[in-house]
């Protein structure tokens, strides 16, 4: 028997409280010091804490998410007007007024409350347009709801708006991830000592983020609230992988699909929703099994959604469209991607319904390939031939079924087409080397040349940067098809090699235009360059003859 304290025998008017485990867990508590039986016997909770000992480790997180809460709203808000004197060494101070003391951050819970204060209006256009092109990065809930409420400042935390799940506001952990993104695009429009203040912020925005996510419950059990966790870790995946950090580009996305795993969004809600809600979950569960086949493929890793996931809800739809209460998503057919893989692809054209399709066909195409055993016996290459001519086909299908260009904006019309493009690149590789199979040669430069016409056609009229980060790797792919035909002799003759070479050249023309503010779009434009010179000093049998000019 753990032996009690002394202090736990104090008579009844000083009667000792559980420790703070047991008090969560509405569990009797032993009081036994320094660790009572039930926080020993768990192994998950080791930090018995008491409050008669001070304030305990969960208060203390509690007080500081407060303090970076109140912080979030004296951005959001202009300064009052105040007498203001002119301090001799302001350029040192401003360096370090990011962080306001304690004294300051009182002063800014206490007045945080007060709904009279406009918000900031330079903050406010930098959201708007990231919202402009937030679907691009991931983005999926209602745009104008999510404008109205986060401009409301009400400054609630999470408790309290999981104790009103009917109710609507941002979580304050939401704005920042928006305000981190609206920094990051607004950086590309600024000079060099503008942008060293605005990275400032960046990165300040952004280990307030990390804070506010890492003291946040693990799985929180308001649909709202879920819903915008879901779309903090999406945010966080699309930033970190348009910034190169891939290891925690993808721990974000695994742990979106966690959050959309665990709370069944796969499955058709059965309760009576709000329709606007009911489609933020439908895209969000769509949104994110875009990124994870587009990024676990780019990286040649496991998908995070189990095979066996049986998908129970319909397509996505375009949530920000006029018309776009006018289809249901509880009346909708399921969306099952095996019937999509056998090509029973529905009517479902949203521009996040096909950047779904888009992406299945990407990820089906890459993993058959990887499944190829030229030495496999008879039986397996019979069902693997079978298997491979089904894509070729679907894809084919699906490129062919696209609306017309006008219909997307040139970023979304981009992606959709590359990944589709670059689908039968990767579903044709095994057989474009050393075992040059001619149809397959053809089909994946045919491939090739119609991802660089559209990279070309474009980028005119994509605005700088603002493209999803995964195009970097599909024009590395792109260029790594002419690369493969000019190495291994695969052209027929001189004006192929030159198209070859003209084709690489075209992609380089307009990469920084696509790179502009993504470290990773510029990592790979160098990679293509750099492999494209060394290339090009390699003697070939048409190179006498070829005007190769590297910018």
């Amino acid at each position: 028997m753990a032996r009690k304290s002394q202090d736990a025998t104090s008579g009844p008017r000083n009667h000792p409280s559980s420790c703070h485990n047991c008090r969560r867990r509405k569990i009797k508590c032993d009081l036994a010091r320094p660790h009572c039986r039930q926080c020993l016997r768990s192994s998950a909770f080791k930090d018995c804490e008491y409050r008669e000992d001070g304030p305990t480790t969960a208060e203390k997180l509690e007080e500081q998410i407060a303090i970076l809460e109140a912080r979030i709203e004296q951005l959001q808000k202009p300064e009052r007007e105040r007498l203001v004197l002119q301090a001799p060494y302001y350029s040192q101070m401003a360096c370090s007024s990011f962080i306001p003391s304690s004294g300051t951050l009182e002063a800014t819970l206490l007045s945080s409350e007060t709904p009279s204060s406009p918000p900031t209006p330079g903050l406010d256009i930098l959201i708007d347009r990231f919202l402009e092109y937030g679907e691009t990065f991931g983005f999926f809930l209602h745009i104008q709801r999510f404008r109205e409420a986060g401009r409301s400042r009400k400054g609630q935390s999470q408790a309290t708006i999981e104790s009103s799940p009917d109710s609507y506001t941002v979580l304050p952990i939401l704005r920042a991830a928006v305000s981190l993104w609206a920094h990051h695009l607004h950086a590309t429009t600024l000079n060099i000592a503008q942008s060293t203040l605005n990275q400032r912020e960046e990165a300040r925005l952004l280990a307030l983020v990390t804070q506010l996510r890492s003291s946040t419950r693990p799985f929180p059990t308001c649909p709202n609230v879920l819903l915008q966790h879901i779309q903090v870790e999406v945010l966080l995946s699309s930033y970190f992988f348009r910034n190169a950090l891939f290891l925690k580009g993808e721990y974000h996305i695994a742990t979106a699909v966690a959050l959309v795993q665990g709370g069944r969004f796969f499955c058709q809600a059965t309760e009576a929703v709000h329709s606007i809600r009911q489609a933020e979950r439908v895209n969000a569960f769509w949104t994110v099994l875009t990124m994870n086949n587009v990024w676990t493929t780019a990286d040649g890793a496991p998908s995070n959604f189990a095979s066996e996931t049986d998908i129970e809800v319909p397509w996505p739809i375009d949530l920000n469209s006029a018309k776009w209460n006018e289809v249901s998503p509880n009346r909708s057919e399921p969306a099952r991607i095996a019937n999509f893989l056998a090509g029973k692809c529905g009517n479902a054209t949203s521009v996040t319904a096909l950047r779904a399709k888009a992406s299945i066909l990407f990820e089906q195409a890459a993993n058959l390939s990887s499944r190829f055993r030229p030495n496999a016996d008879g039986n397996y290459l019979h069902a693997f031939l079978l298997e491979f001519t089904s894509t070729n086909s679907l894809i084919d299908q699906f490129l062919f079924s696209l609306p017309p260009q006008d219909t997307f904006s040139p970023q979304d019309g981009l992606l959709i087409r590359c990944l589709a493009h670059v689908a039968i690149i990767e579903l044709h590789n095994p057989f474009i080397g050393p075992l040059a199979v001619e149809a397959s040669r053809t089909r994946a430069l045919d491939a090739a040349r119609a991802t660089v016409d559209d990279l070309v056609e474009s980028s005119q009229a994509c605005s700088t940067g603002m493209v999803d980060p995964i195009i970097g790797t599909l024009c590395m792919a792109t260029c790594q098809v002419f690369f493969s035909a000019l190495t291994h002799g695969m052209l027929q003759n001189m004006e192929e090699e030159v198209d070859a070479v003209s084709a690489v050249e075209r992609v380089l023309n307009v990469m920084p235009t696509l790179a502009s503010g993504s470290k990773l779009v510029e990592s790979q434009t160098h990679a293509i360059r750099d492999t494209f010179q060394a290339l090009c000093c390699v003697p070939r049998r048409y190179t006498a003859n070829a005007s190769i000019v590297i910018s």
